[in-house]
Parts: C-alpha cells; structure tokens; sequence
C-alpha cells in the first residue's frame, strides 16, 4: 500500500468520524476525553465535544500516545 492511498484511507476515516459514523474508542486512561480510530497502521487520536469533532494527531500504531497528545 502506497502513501497516497494510506492518506486517502485515513482522510476517508476522520470523514466517517465527523459524521458520526464511527464512534472510535474510548481512552480515557492515556487521558480524559481522548478517542482513537485505528486505520490500517496508524491511529486518528480525537475528542468530541458537544457537536465538535477535534482531530488531535495522527500517529503510527507503533507510537506512544501520552508523549504525543496531552
């Protein structure tokens, strides 16, 4: 699988996410309010509040989340 088609999955997927098609994962214990949508080998880390969908980043599986995302 090339780049382009894994930026064009994990576009797809955040686009799911901010219609409310997928509801992610909750993690909580990496740190409150924090979501995850796994897409191939990399993870969407988002929070949801109220009617807003916050992208926080975007890492590949194999990364930390609490060195990354606060």
């Amino acid at each position: 699988v090339g780049v382009a088609d894994q930026l064009d999955r994990i576009a797809a997927r955040t686009g799911a996410l901010t219609r409310g098609e997928v509801p992610g994962t909750a993690e909580d214990a990496s740190s409150p309010g924090l979501r995850r949508q796994v897409v191939e080998t990399h993870v969407i880390w988002f929070r949801v509040a109220d009617d807003a969908l916050t992208v926080v980043r975007g890492l590949h599986q194999s990364r930390d989340v609490r060195v990354w995302v606060g």
